[in-house]
């Protein structure tokens, strides 16, 4: 039988927000899980770690699936920044890895 095995990655940045348009942040999961798979993500603002992403006032995508998503033609001025582009942002994935138990057996007698 298969039980998980999980553990957070800590956070991680790729690289800074491209400020053109089109263009963003983007953190994607891809192989940050190795052989395993991602059962959970968290992301945060680089500049603002305390505060949810939901309250930045930006448009992003931070799924389980794909990771963190930002683009600078979605964004519209206000919220923490006067400006339409896209923060710096973070993500902290939960891997997790199939680990198999020994079976055992149990006789009667």
């Amino acid at each position: 039988p298969c039980v998980p095995l999980c553990n957070w990655t800590g956070w991680l940045d790729s690289g800074k927000p491209n400020f053109h348009k089109p263009g963003g942040d983007t953190e994607l999961i891809g192989d940050v899980c190795g052989p395993g798979w991602a059962a959970n993500i968290s992301c945060r603002a680089t500049m603002y770690p305390d505060v949810p992403i939901g309250q930045l006032g930006q448009t992003v995508v931070c799924d389980v699936s794909v990771g963190l998503i930002c683009k600078n033609e979605d964004q519209k001025p206000g919220g923490v920044i006067p400006m339409a582009f896209c923060l710096n942002y973070e993500i902290n994935v939960q891997c997790c890895e199939c680990v198999t138990q020994p079976t055992t057996m149990t006789t009667t007698t």
